[in-house]
């Protein structure tokens, strides 16, 4: 099932690939362990892995934080289209004990190639992120970083 997940989602046709959401968004308690897999793996192409997040937003996360967990880990990938939208989903799902993790990418200004219609950098995405969680602490560690 991953491999045959993992082809629909980095099909270079789009509707294969919103097929693939729809149809986990079905049975989204089996969808998030295996999304969260291919998230993961560097080997899985970086088309899979960013449609594996747009998976997580429209099937949320579990009380166990498998999609949480499996956001925060890639907001380190190698490349940048990656951390960007592992920071954005976070800041979608709005998972509040990520934002230090979050805020960590304040100064990483590595240029992304445009994703749909969006170039901006991961750390316009952690801006964006932390202004969408809206904690005290998102709040406080924004500001700190444009007070330096």
């Amino acid at each position: 099932m991953t491999l045959e997940l993992q082809t629909a989602l980095a099909s270079p046709d789009i509707s294969v690939r919103v097929d693939a959401v729809e149809e986990l968004a079905q049975k989204p308690d089996v969808a998030r362990p295996l999304v969260a897999a291919l998230l993961l793996d560097p080997d899985v192409p970086v088309v899979a892995r960013l449609w594996s997040m747009i998976t997580i937003c429209v099937i949320k996360d579990d009380d166990k934080a498998t999609a949480a967990n499996a956001l925060v880990q890639s907001i380190n990938a190698a490349e940048a289209i990656v951390r960007r939208c592992a920071i954005e989903t976070l800041g979608e799902l709005k998972i509040d004990w990520a934002v230090a993790r979050i805020a960590e990418h304040l100064t990483d200004h590595e240029v992304v190639e445009p994703w749909f219609d969006d170039d901006s950098t991961p750390s316009q995405a952690a801006r964006r992120a932390l202004e969408s969680i809206g904690t005290s602490e998102a709040m406080r560690l924004l500001a700190s970083h444009f007070e330096k």
